[in-house]
């Protein structure tokens, strides 16, 4: 048996974690909002089609943490917004050996984590694997040559950090150990960037995303600002390329893939946007650097947001 892991999340990504983990042999216990939820899981396992492949996966799920014992590893993946609520729940879970691992987007999410249980237990991670939930309440997921790339908070390279991207390595996860995890992480906010606001307000998969030069140019200038940025902050990022980071948001993924803020906009929920465009305006202002293009996907997405209530 590998190690005990409680994987708090249970959207597409934290179940394909989950399933990936629990058929390479963890222990893993998926911790879901709502207790229907669990009991369809526990009933029927988790049906995931990887690279096309489709597989069920008996993952034991609950709603309820007071039933899952303390674990290994604690994967954190829910939005941004929920991050504190989500470690307080599972407080129990958090044992003197465990590491809480956050695998979300936007900036802020390492700083809730260490505040809760303190930063020696946080470890961080940014994942490009696709995953999204169909009409069937199927997941389908993308891992083939999509890295997940993770790190301690301040670079070093440690025996518990070796243990989890093995671990992530035999589940199918092709897992980088990085030094300079914040530059990971400004990395993937930058692709985050490239696509989720656009696609959340056009309401359009990447297919047809990426055919209208229009929104091409947009990106170009959300992403710019993003770098703009990171060089401020003394970020050290790994591509500068704007067009490069554009395509590798959706290189390898299917037409009719969506972004997660639109998948949270189709569900009529709050999306991310505070975390990733809101975190760069905010930032902007921090250091006096102009954000137009993001300050427009911000008020857009929360405009859009308003009109849920």
């Amino acid at each position: 048996m590998g190690i005990s892991v409680c994987v708090v999340g249970a959207g597409a990504l934290g179940s394909a974690f989950a399933a990936l983990l629990f058929d390479s042999g963890c222990e893993v216990t998926l911790l879901c909002r709502r207790s229907e939820q669990a009991k369809e899981i526990n009933e029927n396992g988790l049906t995931i089609n990887i690279d096309s492949q489709t597989k069920v996966s008996m993952v034991r799920a609950t709603a309820d943490s007071r039933e899952i014992p303390v674990a290994d590893l604690i994967i954190i993946l829910v939005k941004s917004r929920q991050t504190r609520g989500a470690i307080q729940s599972v407080l129990g879970v958090v044992g003197g050996k465990s590491s809480v691992l956050t695998i979300q987007n936007g900036l802020g999410n390492e700083e809730i984590l260490a505040e809760v249980v303190g930063v020696d237990k946080v470890l961080s991670a940014r994942t490009y694997v696709g995953s999204a939930r169909n009409h069937l309440g199927q997941f389908g997921v993308t891992i083939q040559n999509r890295e997940t790339v993770i790190g301690e908070t301040d670079g070093r390279i440690t025996p518990r950090l070796e243990k989890i991207a093995r671990t992530f390595d035999d589940a199918g996860l092709m897992t980088v150990i990085s030094n300079n995890i914040v530059g990971t992480i400004w990395d993937k906010l930058l692709v985050n960037l490239a696509t989720g606001a656009l696609s959340a307000i056009t309401r359009l998969a990447y297919g047809d995303l990426y055919e209208i030069e229009e929104v091409q140019r947009s990106a170009f200038e959300i992403i710019t600002e993003g770098i703009n940025l990171a060089d401020a902050a003394g970020i050290s990022i790994t591509e500068r390329n704007v067009k490069a980071i554009w395509e590798h948001a959706g290189v390898d993924l299917p037409r009719d893939f969506k972004a997660s803020m639109l998948q949270s906009v189709e569900r009529r929920e709050l999306t991310e946007i505070d975390f990733i465009n809101g975190a760069i305006a905010r930032l902007g202002v921090r250091f006096g650097i102009a954000t137009p293009a993001n300050n427009a996907m911000l008020a857009a997405l929360k405009g859009i947001e308003r009109s849920f209530s």
